[in-house]
């Protein structure tokens, strides 16, 4: 009986009831946003979603996608500045809303919208509706890399705004930054390595990326190629060595609906056979099988059934290397010149099937060393030289493939 209390005690319980009443609709509905918005991404299925997933047809196998798509068009960035292209025409727009500005002559690059700071191999990516750009900030008095941070940068498709999305992780001895990047329902994923071993971690969005959760660690490793992405899966490839210098690589499956992971495959990469990957789809895992002997084929392993089966004949990698891309359909092929060695065979790409059967003969390269590619879509793929910052898009809608050089139509 709260009659028999003293006033002021019935004063307090009478404002703890008040606050009750108050508090506790909000708490609910705070908890049934943040399980909405995580069962938003968690009830999607296994299948590709282009709002809210990874692109993974432009996986370029170094950092991020130096191409991002959007509806009607591409993003990418040259030499640090911004710039949109329908698909139609092909022609690159300058995302700068300064009527005034004098572009890549201004005397500072920072005072045209259009420009981001950023790493050697860019990361652009449209998500959800906006377009991430990463960018490096300096702290004041910076002398040197070690005093500037990575950034990911949320930016209005038409250029006009950015802010701060998430900070990017970086490694806690030698402040190297992350190798790869990947924004996925809801997380920004990002892989490195320092002196402690390998990590691959990722961080919220909705919590301002600020806190990251270490997926996975190893610290007898060698080095890694940069995860595949498709659906609710990560797939990873990295290597060890052995005391007495022999490499073995790893493949592994992540679940990222709960993070836990298998290793596959195995058997099949021992004896000095190498394992690089080249796309994630919902079926198969794509893959080169390199060996010691200068070999190199393409096999496919079914997620399903969990079966591997060569796709392509031998390709012999004297005086040359291969690489694949995936644009959805099937695989644009890469031959490249071994580093030191002369020869006169040009640089190529050509498409083959998912077979391995040559659909479209190879056309030469005009273009300085490249160093990323992406699979794009079944219209057009892309190669992007860091060293001159040149994209180059490759036109494959013809009986012929075409080349066209993007960087003399900017403006």
């Amino acid at each position: 009986d709260r009659g028999c209390l003293p006033r002021r005690v019935q004063l307090v319980i009478a404002i703890c009831v008040k606050i009750k009443k108050v508090i506790y609709p909000l708490l609910i509905c705070a908890v049934f946003l943040l399980s909405s918005c995580a069962g938003r991404y968690d009830s999607l299925p296994e299948d590709y979603h282009a709002e809210t997933d990874y692109p993974y047809t432009f996986y370029t196998g170094v950092g991020g996608p130096c191409v991002a798509p959007a509806e009607n068009g591409y993003y990418f960035l040259s030499e640090g500045y911004l710039y949109y292209m329908d698909q139609a025409q092909m022609e690159p727009v300058l995302l700068c809303s300064r009527p005034d500005c004098k572009h890549e002559q201004e005397a500072v690059p920072e005072q045209c919208n259009a420009y981001f700071d950023n790493p050697m191999l860019p990361y652009v990516q449209f998500y959800e509706g906006q377009l991430y750009v990463m960018q490096r900030l300096w702290n004041e008095n910076s002398t040197s890399l070690l005093d500037s941070e990575q950034f990911l940068m949320r930016v209005s498709p038409d250029g006009t705004n950015r802010g701060i999305a998430a900070r990017v992780e970086f490694t806690t001895e030698n402040k190297q930054s992350s190798a790869f990047f990947a924004m996925h329902r809801g997380y920004l994923y990002t892989a490195y390595g320092d002196t402690y071993g390998f990590h691959l971690k990722r961080a919220s969005l909705s919590e301002g990326g600020e806190i990251y959760e270490e997926l996975f660690s190893a610290a007898d490793f060698g080095d890694f190629f940069y995860p595949l992405i498709y659906g609710k899966h990560l797939y990873l490839v990295y290597w060890t060595i052995s005391e007495s210098g022999e490499r073995h690589d790893h493949v592994y499956d992540f679940d990222l609906t709960n993070g836990s992971h298998q290793e596959i495959l195995t058997d099949d990469f021992s004896d000095g056979i190498r394992c690089e990957p080249i796309a994630l789809t919902d079926q198969y895992f794509f893959f080169w099988k390199r060996f010691a002997d200068e070999r190199a084929e393409i096999w496919r392993y079914d997620r399903e059934n969990g079966n591997a089966e060569q796709i392509s004949s031998d390709f012999k990698e004297t005086g040359a290397f291969f690489r694949a891309f995936y644009d959805g359909e099937n695989l644009l092929l890469y031959r490249g010149n071994q580093s030191g060695v002369e020869t006169l065979a040009p640089e190529t790409v050509s498409i083959i099937d998912l077979e391995g059967n040559v659909l479209k003969e190879e056309i030469p390269l005009d273009t300085a060393p490249v160093y990323t590619f992406a699979g794009g879509d079944p219209g057009w793929s892309f190669a992007y030289s860091p060293m001159d910052h040149k994209l180059t898009a490759i036109d494959k809608r013809n009986e012929q493939l075409a080349l066209i050089d993007i960087s003399e139509k900017q403006e």
